[in-house]
């Protein structure tokens, strides 16, 4: 598909690559965030490849979410497992850590980094629950009830992040 918006589009290994200074316009990573072992290596490194007047969003499942919080405390096979009974290969299960996925560790990394931020936050469809039909109609119950109050915004999955380095 032709965008004329777009001249470029790369993925790549943040960790290991040569791009230059202040060379992309935006930078999305879409549920890498919870990967990341350094957030102030990896963000310092999207900020030398940002240009100035650039962009960086990333989506990535908010730590206080239920899933996550059964994700920190299960062991690394158990993922690879699930994933597989999901029908994910092994190869795409990764390690986590959720070192930048909570709208207070996000801020305290725009202070030490010198950024600018905006957080949105939303409750997509149990699909960690599709398994059973109980869990996935108590998951959807869920989902309505964090989308429809918002003071329960803090306890949404999703979080969708834009930032601004200063």
């Amino acid at each position: 598909m032709n965008n004329p918006n777009l001249t470029e589009a790369i993925c790549a290994d943040f960790y290991k690559n040569e791009f230059e200074d202040n060379y992309f316009d935006i930078i999305f990573a879409n549920n890498v965030a919870e990967h990341i072992e350094n957030p102030e290596v990896f963000l310092s490194e999207v900020k030398r490849i940002l240009k100035p007047s650039g962009y960086f969003f990333f989506k990535t499942p908010n730590r206080w979410h239920y899933v996550p919080m059964v994700a920190r405390v299960t062991p690394y096979w158990f993922h690879v497992l699930y994933c597989w009974l999901r029908g994910r290969a092994t190869e795409d299960t990764f390690p986590t850590y959720y070192r930048m996925n909570s709208y207070s560790t996000v801020r305290k990394l725009s202070e030490l980094l010198n950024f600018d931020f905006e957080i949105r936050m939303f409750e997509a469809r149990p699909e960690y629950l599709i398994f059973d039909p109980i869990t996935f109609l108590i998951g959807v119950g869920y989902e309505r009830l964090v989308n429809r109050f918002k003071f329960l915004n803090r306890f949404r999955v999703v979080m969708m992040v834009k930032v601004r380095f200063r």
